[in-house]
C-alpha cells in the first residue's frame, strides 16, 4: 500500500487536530468574552461541539476529492462531538 493511500497517518491526524485546536481556541476566547469570564463544563462542551462543525463541513467536501482524508476529518469531529456531549451532560 503506497504511503499516500494510508488513511490514518500521524501527519494527517496531527495537522487536522491542530486546525481543530485553533478553531477551539477562537471559540473559547469568544465564549470567555461573552460570558464575562464564567466558563462552565457546559460552555466547554459547546466549544467542543463548535469545533466539530467545521470538520463535518470539510469532511463533506473532501468526499468529492479525497475520501481518505475526509475520514480523518470525520474521526476528529466524532471525538469532539463525544467530548462535547459528555461535558454538556455533566
Amino acid at each position: 500500500m503506497p504511503e499516500d493511500k494510508k488513511i490514518f497517518t500521524l501527519k494527517r491526524i496531527g495537522l487536522i487536530a491542530l486546525m481543530t485546536a485553533l478553531i477551539g481556541t477562537g471559540a473559547y476566547v469568544t465564549a470567555h468574552e461573552f460570558n464575562d469570564g464564567v466558563i462552565t463544563p457546559a460552555v466547554i462542551g459547546s466549544v467542543f461541539l463548535g469545533m466539530a462543525f467545521p470538520n463535518l463541513l470539510i469532511a463533506g467536501m473532501m468526499r468529492l476529492f479525497r475520501v481518505h482524508v475526509g475520514k480523518v476529518f470525520l474521526l476528529i469531529a466524532a471525538i469532539c462531538i463525544v467530548i462535547g456531549i459528555v461535558l454538556i451532560a455533566i
